[in-house]
């Protein structure tokens, strides 16, 4: 599934608070991402309408199957690129504010060198 980058932050976040706590809800991403609480409901429902993300009737937010593994992949690519770029001199905070140059075929090449 090819995310945007926004939904990769979405599900990266989703997935960072799930492991942080038992259960996450659209106020915490909401806080997580400095966001407003509109603009993540209507993020939420894109990645409902992905079947990447069910709410329970709690409205816990719950990946799918098909959305933990891309978050997994998400986590993984951009911790990798974090790394490097933070290796190579670059603020960590700027580092990971460019997820956008981690969604591009050369990043797959890279992760498998």
């Amino acid at each position: 599934m090819k995310c945007t980058v926004s939904q990769e932050n979405y599900l990266k976040a989703i997935y960072l608070l799930q492991i942080q706590k038992e259960s996450v809800r659209a106020v915490d991403v909401s806080n997580y991402m400095a966001l407003s609480k509109p603009s993540v409901s209507n993020a939420l429902k894109k990645l409902r309408t992905e079947r990447l993300l069910t709410v329970d009737k709690e409205k816990n937010l719950i990946l799918t199957d098909e959305g933990l593994q891309a978050a997994r992949e998400i986590f993984s690519r951009h911790s990798f690129f974090e790394r490097l770029l933070i290796d190579a001199g670059v603020d960590e905070g700027q580092a990971m504010r460019m997820p956008a140059l981690w969604n591009t075929p050369s990043a797959g090449r890279a992760l498998r060198y």
